[in-house]
This record gives structure tokens, sequence and C-alpha cells, in this order.
């Protein structure tokens, strides 16, 4: 169990790190907003993470399983949605905004997913988690500047959508295996 939350939390924040990571570029090179703009768009998404740390508190003590599905099965439309609007500037502010609550509920999700199966061991499996997001965010930034440089900035969002869907396969793996392990 620990191995398979492992590599979902390295894709999922993957996906999320990613994409974040070239936001600003993103923004600049494929909508054709100022850096004014961009700022306004950056400082919103950072609020409406912490926002989705709020948010998460409560829907993962509600039903942790199904947050998990359901953000992240939302982070994937969201990231087509990115991509089929990359244009239209006030559609893809609002899209930014959502995806920054679902980040901020996603980061307390994979947090939960490494810690939740150890829970007298609290030190050690924050230890992992810290570890992991960090290898997520390097291979985020490393698959989603590759894409980038290989084909156009535009497809970072396609690729965070592919990270996001293997991050949703290890999560459903990893509910069938906590239910035969129950």
């Amino acid at each position: 169990m620990l191995w398979l939350s492992i590599v979902t939390v390295v894709l999922i924040q993957a996906s999320i790190f990613g994409f974040y990571g070239y936001l600003s570029d993103f923004l600049h090179k494929i909508t054709a907003l100022n850096f004014t703009q961009i700022s306004l768009i950056l400082a919103a998404y950072g609020a409406t993470n912490i926002l989705g740390n709020l948010f998460a508190g409560k829907a993962l003590s509600a039903n942790a399983n199904k947050a998990l599905m359901l953000s992240t099965i939302f982070l994937a439309l969201l990231y087509i949605l990115i991509f089929t609007e990359a244009q239209n500037a006030l559609f893809l502010s609002i899209i930014i905004l959502i995806l920054g609550i679902l980040a901020g509920l996603m980061n307390n999700g994979v947090h939960f997913m490494i810690t939740q199966p150890f829970p007298k061991q609290a030190e050690f499996t924050n230890g992992i988690f810290l570890s992991v997001a960090n290898i997520g965010l390097s291979l985020g930034a490393f698959i989603c500047g590759f894409i980038a440089d290989v084909f156009n900035l535009k497809m970072i969002a396609i690729s965070a959508c592919m990270l996001i869907i293997l991050g949703l396969l290890g999560i459903v793996l990893r509910l069938r295996i906590g239910t035969k392990l129950s």
C-alpha cells in the first residue's frame, strides 16, 4: 500500500506542480496576458489554493476516497479545458482559480494517502511525504518542460492531464488493495 501511495503521490504532484511551474509562461505566451495580469492571476491562484486547503479537511474527513477520486477527475477535466480554452483569458482565469482550489485540496489528499496506512508513524510518513512530494515536483517540471520543448508550451496542459489520469489509476488501485486488506 505504501509503495502504491508513493507512486500515486509522485504522479499527482508532478501533474499539479509540472503545470504550475510553467503557468506564468503559458499565460504570457499562449494566452497573451501582460505581466500585471499574470501576477494577479498567480496571486489569486495562491489564495484559492489556501481555500482548497480549508475545504480539504471537511472533504477528506467526510469521505476521503470520494474526495480523492472526484478531485483527480475534475483536475483532468480542468487541464483539458485549459488546453482547449487557452486563448480565452477570462474563462481561463476562472478555470485557474478552480484549479487552485483543487490543487490545495489534493495537496492535503496526497499527504493523507501517505500517512493514512500508518497512523502511529506520523513523523516517518510525514518525512516520506515531503521527499515524495519533492520528487513529484521535480519530475513534473522535467516532463512538462520536455513536452513544452519538444512540442509546444500549450501541450503542458495535456501532459499534466496525462499525469493526473495516471494518478487517478493509482488511487483506484489503492482503493482496490485497501478493500481487499479490510
